[in-house]
């Protein structure tokens, strides 16, 4: 028998099965990465068996169904079968993954998104600099300061807490880009992954009656060890292009604001994931957009493989 790989039909193309693409699959569904190529592999292994050398998409997810079962249980059928619907919803899926400086933002947004095949992943820094752009310094002063170090550029006479009355105030500011991001996706139907530390939990960005499918989630990292560590490790994968001194010196300040969004995501009732296990962060937040689907009423349970 030969050893090539089987063509898949999709639509009207033809393409060589990929084991990289079905893992990819069993990864969102929740497998960890080695038992998900290990079922690519078998799966490989069985349609090269078959002796038609044209096989369509239902027959691999099928056959990717069967593999399941029989190495990993019914209950990752389930999953498998459910974040296939997940991919193929009729409204659109927007993510608003909000949190503090160094809490993995960028690091979550892409991986949830790669998982899901999104295309678009914005940054509330890249709305802010955009705006920046637009803005001269002395009309708006707010958005040319890192979120931390707001409170320099409100009034003196703003009482209370100042560093947090900066913070929101520069949230606010940059609130107005972020909310025609969205309207933008939900408008256009496709799905975004919108991160940033300008996310305030509970601060409705969708305009009303859109018709999207929001997750929103607050990422923290509980240990102030491992905290200090990310911004170590994020400054080490990019070449010092946001040198570690100056966060680690004003770490009181961030630790403060991830406080105040803890406190705004508990009254909002948004969820709230601890960031210290990256790869673990990512599972909860795919658990959480699978239930959040769910809630919003579509019976994924009831859908078989297609």
């Amino acid at each position: 028998m030969p050893s090539r790989n089987r063509l898949v039909l999709e639509r009207d193309r033809a393409l060589p099965y990929s084991k990289g693409h079905l893992a990819q699959s069993l990864m969102a569904s929740g497998l960890a990465p080695d038992r998900a190529y290990r079922i690519a592999r078998i799966v490989e292994t069985e349609l090269r068996r078959g002796a038609r050398p044209l096989v369509t998409t239902d027959e691999v997810r099928d056959r990717a169904t069967s593999v399941i079962a029989r190495e990993e249980g019914e209950e990752a059928v389930e999953r498998y079968r459910r974040w296939h619907e997940l991919r193929h919803l009729d409204r659109p899926l927007i993510f608003l993954i909000g949190g503090a400086p160094g809490t993995g933002k960028s690091t979550i947004a892409t991986e949830v998104a790669r998982r899901l095949g999104i295309m678009r992943i914005v940054s509330t820094d890249m709305v802010r600099q955009v705006m920046r752009a637009l803005i001269a310094p002395d009309v708006l002063p707010l958005i040319h300061t890192s979120s931390f170090q707001a409170a320099s550029a409100i009034p003196p006479e703003v009482g209370g807490d100042r560093l947090i009355a900066g913070f929101l105030q520069q949230a606010e500011s940059v609130r107005v880009g972020l909310r025609g991001v969205v309207e933008r996706a939900t408008t256009e139907h496709f799905p975004l992954v919108l991160e940033g530390v300008h996310l305030i939990p509970g601060c409705a960005l969708a305009p009303a009656g859109a018709s999207a499918t929001i997750v929103e989630v607050l990422l923290t990292v509980e240990s102030a060890g491992a905290h200090q560590s990310h911004f170590e490790l994020r400054a080490a994968h990019t070449g010092d292009a946001r040198p570690v001194e100056r966060y680690l010196d004003a770490f009181g300040e961030i630790r403060a604001i991830q406080d105040h969004l803890v406190c705004r995501a508990r009254r909002a009732g948004v969820a709230i994931v601890d960031c210290e296990d990256l790869d673990g962060a990512v599972r909860q937040v795919m658990d959480l957009t699978l239930a959040r689907v769910v809630g919003a009423g579509r019976p994924l349970s009831s859908v078989g493989p297609r």
